[in-house]
């Protein structure tokens, strides 16, 4: 999967993470997907914090919910994420699944199905 060549820039200009458990400098690896930065268990894609995989696999989940909300509609994917930002009470800026913290990505399948609710009535 080739990385789209907007976010392949954006992340040379982040720094290598450090690892939040150990100190060190994160291990930069490139793979098909994009760079993965690895330490202590953790790991994270394109530079961003390193991560546990509890955290990877609730934004996993978070991002098919949220997905299902726009894709195959007429809605635009920035419109489902700022609707997604006010229904969580976020900073726009802050909601991407790619920094929310485990206990923010359960809270989006919920937060979508209040979206859809309110589309219904």
């Amino acid at each position: 999967m080739a990385k789209n060549n907007h976010y392949a820039q954006e992340a040379k200009r982040r720094p290598i993470p450090k690892c939040p458990k150990c100190g060190n400098k994160a291990v930069e690896r490139e793979t098909r997907y994009g760079k993965r930065n690895m330490c202590c268990d953790l790991w994270s894609w394109d530079r961003h914090p390193l991560v546990d995989a509890e955290t990877h696999a609730a934004r996993n989940e978070a991002h098919k919910t949220f997905d299902a909300l726009w894709r195959g509609t007429s809605m635009k994917r920035s419109d489902a994420y700022r609707m997604l930002a006010e229904e969580m009470n976020l900073a726009p800026e802050q909601c991407h699944m790619k920094l929310m913290d485990a206990d923010t990505a359960h809270r989006v399948p919920v937060a979508v199905q209040a979206i859809k609710d309110r589309a219904n009535d």
